[in-house]
């Protein structure tokens, strides 16, 4: 078997398990904390530079939201089974960088790394962030080169795969869909909303050898869970997330 296909392979496996590979970093983010410095205080220092993390994860979440509410029509999708585009998309977030959902996926990753201080974890998920998402590019870009040909490649030539470049900016095609963003990226918000906390009570456990979740994050993953319950409902029970077309 030639390297790319080889490399294409193994892409489109990844992808067909992406939603479930990060999971494992949940682990490795939890083992951390056994030798990480945390908490070391709960000083107004500390609170700023968790809130900052927080804020690098919730970034990550509006970059996926915004992405996926602009996307046309069986594009951006959370199909595993095979790759699906029905047109490719270039314009808004899309003409910044090619890849901004795994842009996003990046930062939500990296905060969680932030937020426990563990700056090893850092670096390995940045490594981990480059190796996994590689394959996955690969094997997304090979098929939406043999279905767009010419159009993929003059938009590959100018826009960056994953970092943004800002100055060539074009207004997003179709107008941004709250409704669609918000039933496809509830659940990975709340997931990550649940990660920060069980890193902070697990970091509490390690410490000082007791189960304990600060206020600041135990107010944020109760609002998380409300809006999760309430979007939850709305999708199974109701259309009014329902948006023709997407």
């Amino acid at each position: 078997m030639k390297i790319s296909d080889h490399l294409e392979a193994s892409g489109n496996w990844v992808f067909r398990w992406r939603s479930y590979l990060p999971l494992l970093l949940i682990g490795l983010s939890l083992a951390s904390l056994r030798e990480a410095k945390y908490p070391r205080d709960h000083s107004v220092a500390e609170l700023m530079w968790k809130s900052l993390a927080v804020g690098v994860g919730f970034l990550g979440v509006g970059i996926r939201a915004f992405a996926v509410g602009c996307a046309a029509p069986r594009t951006s999708g959370r199909n595993t089974r095979e790759q699906v585009a029905d047109t490719l998309n270039t314009s808004g977030l899309y003409s910044i960088v090619r890849h901004p959902l795994y842009l996003g996926n990046t930062l939500m990753w990296l905060s969680v790394a932030l937020f426990a201080e563990a700056w090893a974890l850092a670096i390995i998920i940045l490594l981990v962030s480059a190796l996994y998402h590689e394959r996955i590019i690969f094997a997304e870009e090979a098929f939406l080169e043999r279905k767009f040909g010419d159009s993929f490649r003059d938009w590959a030539a100018r826009t960056p795969a994953v970092w943004p470049k800002f100055s060539a900016w074009q207004s997003p095609n179709l107008r941004f869909e709250w409704r669609h963003a918000l039933q496809r990226e509830y659940l990975g918000l709340f997931g990550l909303i649940t990660t920060f906390c069980v890193v902070d009570v697990v970091a509490h456990w390690f410490c000082f050898r007791k189960l304990d979740l600060d206020p600041p994050w135990l107010g944020m993953w109760l609002i998380g869970l409300g809006m999760f319950a309430v979007v939850r409902f709305l999708r199974k029970r109701t259309r009014l997330l329902y948006v023709t077309g997407r």
